[in-house]
């Protein structure tokens, strides 16, 4: 693998990435700060490098590149401007400072415990138009804050007639602009190394008629800097006291940091998984990076995260391996420890210009091109998070936005149909293969049985309207109503209450409440607003259906006395006649099988057909501990017909569920019958074909029942 490539790649990184982070520091350490630059410019280079080195030894994607990130930098510089408008200036640069490794911990830790956790997927539960404005928010604070770090906060105030200022913002947006127009017809890895170099000496042409001084004064360059060392190493005063009050007031914007920054580290891994065609493994970075951010917060150096802009920088330079990274880190460490007076030379408005484009450049995406990308709806909950964060506050347009699509999904749910069917028992029978005479007397009870299948989330903004849905089910002339919750998602104390209203409405009219497939959750929801009280619950509807069968026969039987495999012997007397039905009997031979053995298993050879006198048989599918049961036969119906007609293996497995009596007949036995008795055999025939239409039959009614 040659190793020149990753040299050349990790030294055109680390020239950008140190780009990057002079500007950072210039826009944390600005106004009363500009005079400890160097400590900003230390404490970026510091963190660049330590976290660069720890990715390169131990992280995901071998040519990720991490370090200060547009994600977080806003932030710390909006926390470090509002210490030093309420501190004094002898408490602010402490202040700063630890506020700087109060930010790099706090997100460290969040991410080390959130990888802990599995919690890399957490992104995918964030509400993407919430994400967008996370991000748009990101590029207006990168907007604002190069402007402020072009002309200097104060200027906002009064500054405006000055000719002075106007200079530095044009410098700035023409830094920006001509960046922008070479980006876009030239994507050379040193694009923005050049327009650096090229502005840094038409500035400095311009001003030559300036002293150096006057320049610094003007905002035109940056303080000189004797060295570039992190400010936790020596710039603390030790007599200086922490304005502590100060610090905590940034609380609210430190748990904004902590969730852009999160969000913006698991965006950033799953784009890059798709551009670099490298897995990722979120949950490895969140414990990598956190512990290597906890580690940047003690020593000095400023919090950072995955680059995407800077990774694929890394791959464009011809990077073939993570050594990259390690030049990278050793390009920063070595910015650091030498190249601290150069620094002053480079113009503040061509740092400030960098942070104008990158600001732009996401605005654009998410509030012009996401017009076009995003609903009419998400795209006005990006708009409002980006307007109030201008206005308002990052955190209150934060949680603005997840109020506001917590309010567009509960419309859209209460929208969706709750209901997802309602059918009586003809349309949706049980999975039990019944005698025609048992069949025939269900299908005469079938409208007393009302299946009413839900879905979705039932909750506050959806209750109302389903309990107008259910209420004429009481007056529908159903004796029984069963209600599946299998689909059902989620349920809260407000539509519990409606159905538990429901539910007590339809026992007061004599009806019987049987509720089907009810996850644990839910059951407990309904139990504590009592809604299960009087009820009957089955595991699932197959059983809920199997009990109100069984109990319909069991309440109608017409003959008390007959024996249980009277329903075989009436079924052959019905459909054969007497003297066929006895000599048929004559070529079957008596099955006698105990529970849970095997009549025959999937893939045997179709030999024969039974007839079940007394029991119950399961067909199941699928290996021994993993089968599936998928319809269960009772006393009076004709088993292994399909196989022996089609003369092909067995398609699935029956066993015995309870001890069991059949009648076999082989297919050597109908083929001699054939012979011998051709009325009788002509007969039979057509009594199976009878019994596989009334099944195909029912099959129909029920397929066309379910798909309405």
């Amino acid at each position: 693998m040659p190793i020149y490539k990753d040299l050349l790649a990790g030294l055109v990184v680390g020239l950008v990435g140190v780009a990057f982070y002079l500007s950072s520091a210039a826009l944390i350490f600005q106004g009363p700060l500009a005079a400890h630059l160097s400590a900003g410019i230390g404490s970026a280079l510091w963190g660049g490098a330590l976290l660069a080195l720890l990715y390169a030894w131990r992280g995901s994607l071998r040519l990720g590149s991490v370090g200060a990130v547009p994600a977080s930098v806003p932030l710390m510089a909006a926390m470090s401007a509002d210490i030093a408008a309420r501190s004094s200036p002898a408490q602010t640069l402490p202040t700063v400072v630890l506020m700087l490794a109060l930010t790099g911990v706090t997100i460290g830790a969040c991410w080390w415990w959130m990888g802990r956790r599995g919690a890399g997927q957490l992104v995918r539960f964030i509400p993407y138009p919430v994400i967008g404005g996370f991000l748009a928010t990101t590029g207006w604070l990168m907007f604002k804050g190069g402007l402020d770090l072009s002309i200097g906060p104060g200027a906002w105030a009064g500054g405006w007639n000055q000719p002075m200022t106007w200079a530095l913002l044009g410098e700035a947006f023409f830094m920006a602009a001509s960046l922008w127009v070479v980006q876009t017809r030239w994507r050379g890895s040193w694009n923005l190394p050049v327009m650096i170099l090229v502005h840094s000496v038409l500035v400095h042409l311009g001003l030559q008629a300036l002293s150096l001084d006057t320049a610094q004064l003007a905002r035109w360059l940056l303080p000189m800097q004797s060295q570039t060392w992190p400010g936790l190493w020596t710039l603390w005063p030790a007599e200086a006291g922490i304005d502590w009050s100060a610090l905590l007031a940034q609380a609210p914007t430190l748990a904004t940091a902590v969730l852009i920054s999160t969000v913006s580290l698991l965006l950033t891994a799953s784009s890059l998984e798709l551009a670099l065609g490298q897995p990722a493994d979120p949950n490895h970075d969140l414990r990598l990076l956190g512990l290597g951010n906890v580690l940047t917060g003690v020593l000095g150096g400023l919090q950072g995260g995955l680059s995407a802009s800077r990774s694929l920088l890394n791959r464009d330079a011809g990077a073939l391996s993570a050594r990259s990274g390690a030049v990278k880190a050793l390009v920063c460490l070595a910015v650091m420890l030498l190249a601290g007076p150069w620094a002053a030379w480079i113009p503040v408005p061509v740092l400030g210009g960098l942070f104008v484009l990158m600001g732009l450049e996401i605005l654009k995406t998410w509030v012009l091109d996401g017009r076009h990308k995003l609903s009419r709806s998400d795209h006005a909950v990006v708009l409002l998070i980006v307007g109030l964060a201008a206005t308002l506050g990052t955190l209150t347009a934060v949680v603005a936005g997840v109020l506001l699509c917590c309010l567009d999904f509960a419309r859209v749910m209460a929208r969706q149909p709750l209901v997802r069917r309602d059918l009586d028992r003809n349309a949706w029978p049980s999975p039990v293969e019944r005698s025609p005479d048992d069949q025939a007397r269900l299908q005469a009870l079938g409208a007393q049985l009302r299946v009413i299948e839900l879905q979705g989330a039932l909750f506050f903004g959806a209750s109302s309207a389903l309990a107008e849905r259910l209420a004429p089910l009481v007056h529908s002339g159903a004796r029984t109503l069963v209600f599946d919750f299998a689909r059902v998602g989620t349920l809260d104390s407000s539509a519990a209450q409606g159905l538990g209203r429901l539910f007590a409405k339809a026992q007061d009219q004599g009806l019987a409440v049987v509720l089907s497939g009810l996850p644990p959750p839910i059951q407990a929801a309904l139990a504590v607003q009592g809604a299960t009280r009087g009820v009957r619950m089955t595991p699932d509807l197959a059983q809920a259906l199997r009990d109100w069968e069984d109990a319909q026969l069991q309440s109608t039987a017409a003959d008390a006395v007959l024996a249980p495999n009277d329903a075989a012997e009436r079924w052959l007397r019905q459909t054969l006649g007497e003297g066929h039905a006895q000599a048929l009997q004559a070529h079957m031979s008596p099955v006698a099988l105990a529970a849970g053995e095997p009549l025959f298993a999937q893939g045997d050879a179709s030999d024969a057909l039974y007839l079940l006198r007394q029991g119950r048989l399961a067909i199941v599918l699928g290996p021994p501990g993993a089968a599936r049961t998928l319809r269960l036969i009772e006393a009076g119906s004709v088993v292994g017909e399909m196989g022996v007609y089609r003369q092909s293996p067995r398609s699935a497995t029956v066993v015995a569920q309870t001890p069991a009596q059949l009648w076999r007949l082989s297919l050597s036995s109908m083929q001699a019958m054939t012979q011998q008795d051709p009325a009788l055999s002509v007969q039979l025939n057509q009594a199976l074909l009878r019994l596989l239409a009334d099944r195909l039959e029912h099959a129909n009614a029920q397929v066309r029942a379910l798909s309405t």
